[in-house]
């Protein structure tokens, strides 16, 4: 009988196998943290996009209702040297009234007291066409990275505000015959990286 015979490993043997063994789970590990850090930011990157875009929908459909003569842009007096924007859109100030007179003119420019409302109940507080109760819209940056909506009655006080997004560090307008509104967003991923995602739309405003 062969006393000498192996029945196991080494303790080298042993340590060579754990070795490979690390070595293959440590590159898994960092293939696989690689991979979801890029899904995270690729996703973060979609929703920020998206956020942007619907947030821009949602602003140059007030402004398309209004003209050049109502719409006012303050320059670099915002919050971080960002722009505000000031306009009056065409509004129903009596129950049963249309937006346009007999001549086919706005009959009356003011704001809306919330955002998609289509009667005197939100665009006029005495059901009265012989004053404009809310005015004015304006967007503008807010603290904490807010975009604000903000509804001003005609001594330019604030009647009404909503945050109309979020995450937004800044909002620059070009004025003229065409608009140009560039909106800028950031927000953090979930592997505590920050994204950051700008957008910009124009359009033609009526004379």
């Amino acid at each position: 009988m062969n006393i000498n015979s192996k029945n196991g490993f080494s303790l080298v043997e042993l340590l060579v196998v754990v070795s490979i063994i690390s070595v293959m789970l440590g590159g898994t590990f960092v293939v696989f943290s690689a991979g979801e850090s890029s899904w995270c930011t690729a996703e973060a990157g979609i929703a920020l996009q998206e956020s942007l875009r619907r947030t821009l929908d949602h602003v140059t459909m007030e402004l398309r209702q209004s003209k050049t003569s109502q719409i006012q842009v303050f320059d670099g007096t915002g919050l971080n040297s960002s722009d505000i924007i000031r306009f009056s859109i065409p509004v129903i100030c009596h129950n049963g009234d249309t937006l346009l007179d007999g001549s086919g003119d706005v009959a009356q420019w003011g704001a809306t007291l919330r955002w998609g409302c289509r009667d005197a109940a939100c665009m006029d507080a005495d059901d009265s066409c012989t004053t404009a109760d809310y005015e004015y819209i304006e967007y503008r940056l807010a603290a904490g990275d807010r975009l604000v909506r903000r509804v001003l009655d005609g001594n330019f006080d604030e009647v009404r505000e909503d945050i109309f997004a979020n995450n937004m560090t800044d909002f620059q307008i070009t004025n003229g015959s065409v608009l140009s509104i560039q909106a800028t967003a950031r927000v953090p991923t979930a592997m505590n990286r920050v994204l950051t995602a700008q957008t910009t739309t124009s359009l033609f405003v009526r004379n």
